[in-house]
């Protein structure tokens, strides 16, 4: 780091001003052209007058005029991110900057454009300068907030209004803070929607900065996110990718000048609650498309509900551990008061009587031989159900992210014997035979297994890795010595969910609700 305050940049043109305008305000920016700058202004300096008196004929013979500006009668360009011009003491860099500075002075001037010019060409942002600023900041946020924290009164700068024309000033930072590895992507999404705010569609911003225009569309999305998504994705909790479709699906926030369509709700505190709700969701394990429906099912169940005139229960705490046997197909179907509960996997009404006669406990109960019977034909048609679906799931296996924990959790837990089985491995080849993968391009299973046992390629490793996974959960649910399920079985009806469009059968949805399973998810959060 030196007292310039920026890492190198790479040489970047302008589309609006080519490559001799780039060059005559980009080596002010602080990086490699910078370096430059100062070796011709040290040439030009043997011909008397010092380093400063080169600087001052490079300036002027661009038609630049370079002075000693004063620290406090400088103001940060409204458009650039407000931590460039704040102190920050918790952070090395800006310390090593400060003691640069403090040590040396700022080598590079910094680039300035005058209040007046600025005023004329953005007049919308003057109360944002304050009334003390005799200039504004095009390059060198950080080095003049540096130079202001070692106590200087003035600092090197060269004044060029010609970078306000035609949206100059805001093409020179962006291109500036693109090529800046610290910055972030919310930050990116601020730039581009000054240029959005400014009339350009995402294709024309994406075109002028040189970059892609699904790019520019994943950032400004950033914008339509509550503050504590957006501190999530900071952190690392979501990733902005997923964050980008959440915002899609459920938009919060003032309506944006790039948004094709605004939604009239995304404004309201219900919006706020929803996109929240949703986070959650994926934070769990859910994708953004799958969370949104699952909310926003959720919020229209309450609001029918509400003009239903119908309470809102927890059926587990209303109706004990059976619950299940209440539930009715709706409020027509019973003579009496109807309660209902939102579904926890989908999200819509589930209807229970309100309260249960007493003669519901002397019901006459089938013979055990019928009732397993029953529970029989019950099981094997969910696990055809499932078994169905299940090529789906292993075609849209999770991001790698998310896929090692799934594995780990079943190593731990014993799944990979019975991934690893015989029969896994039949399971493993049929669903990736179904799904139309290129690993299960075999005549049988034992050649798909030789083939696995052969691969170098990670992407084949992960494939494969991930139909053994699958077909592990399948054989755990379908196990008939097991009583209850638990969390593990709970997580892949969840995948079935989020990632095959699967609906999960009423006895499924009956041995998700079982004290058992609750107990077990309940440990895990």
């Amino acid at each position: 780091m030196t007292a310039n305050g920026s890492s190198t940049v790479n040489k970047r043109p302008t589309r609006t001003g080519g490559r001799k305008t780039a060059s005559k305000l980009s080596r002010y920016a602080g990086g490699s052209e910078s370096a430059d700058l100062l070796e011709e202004a040290k040439n030009r300096s043997h011909a008397g007058g010092g380093i400063t008196a080169g600087l001052a004929s490079i300036a002027a013979a661009d038609g630049q005029r370079f002075i000693e500006a004063p620290t406090s009668a400088i103001a940060p360009h409204p458009f650039n991110d407000p931590i460039r011009s704040a102190p920050q003491p918790d952070s090395a860099r800006w310390i090593e900057l400060v003691n640069s500075v403090r040590a040396a002075g700022v080598q590079v001037p910094i680039l300035l454009a005058s209040r007046a010019a600025f005023v004329r060409a953005r007049p919308s942002l003057e109360g944002e300068i304050g009334p003390a600023a005799l200039y504004v900041i095009i390059y060198g946020h950080r080095r003049r907030a540096a130079a202001a924290a070692a106590g200087l009164d003035t600092i090197p700068a060269v004044i060029d209004d010609a970078v306000l024309i035609g949206g100059g000033d805001l093409d020179a930072m962006t291109i500036e803070n693109l090529a800046r590895e610290d910055l972030t992507e919310l930050q990116q999404a601020e730039m581009f929607s000054h240029y959005s705010e400014a009339g350009l569609g995402q294709r024309a911003i994406a075109d002028k900065l040189g970059i892609h225009q699904s790019t520019v569309s994943r950032r400004l999305k950033l914008l339509l996110l509550t503050a504590e998504v957006l501190e999530a994705v900071e952190h690392g909790t979501i990733k902005s990718t997923e964050a980008a479709e959440l915002a899609s699906n459920l938009p919060y926030g003032a309506p944006r000048a790039w948004q094709q369509e605004t939604d009239p709700d995304q404004r309201s505190d219900e919006r706020r609650a929803d996109q929240l709700a949703a986070y959650k969701l994926v934070v769990s394990g859910s994708t953004p498309k799958r969370a949104a429906e699952r909310v926003l099912a959720e919020r229209r169940a309450r609001q029918r509900a509400a003009m239903q005139g119908l309470e809102i229960v927890d059926p587990r705490v209303r109706f004990g551990p059976d619950f299940q046997q209440y539930a009715i197909t709706s409020p027509a179907a019973v003579d009496g008061d109807v309660v209902a509960a939102v579904d926890p996997l989908q999200g819509g009404l589930v209807y229970y009587p309100a309260a249960v006669a007493p003669a519901c406990d002397t019901i006459p109960q089938p013979d055990v031989e019928q009732s397993d019977a029953g529970l029989l034909k019950l099981r094997t048609a969910a696990m055809k159900a499932r078994r169905a679906a299940c090529p789906h799931l292993v075609a849209a296996p999770p991001a790698r992210d998310k896929l090692l924990p799934l594995l780990a959790v079943q190593f731990a837990t014993g799944l990979t014997a019975l991934a690893s089985s015989p029969t896994g491995w039949k399971l493993a080849y049929e669903f990736s035979r179904a799904a139309g993968l290129s690993s299960a391009e075999h005549p049988d299973v034992a050649s798909y297994r030789t083939a696995a046992t052969n691969e170098t390629e990670l992407k084949r490793h992960l494939e494969i890795a991930w139909a053994c996974a699958v077909a592990g959960y399948e054989l755990h649910a379908a196990d008939k010595g097991r009583a209850a399920w638990n969390h593990v079985d709970a997580t892949y009806l969840q995948l079935l969910q989020d990632r095959a469009n699967y609906l999960p059968t009423s006895w499924e949805r009956q041995r998700l609700d079982s004290p058992e399973t609750a107990s077990a998810q309940d440990g895990l959060r």
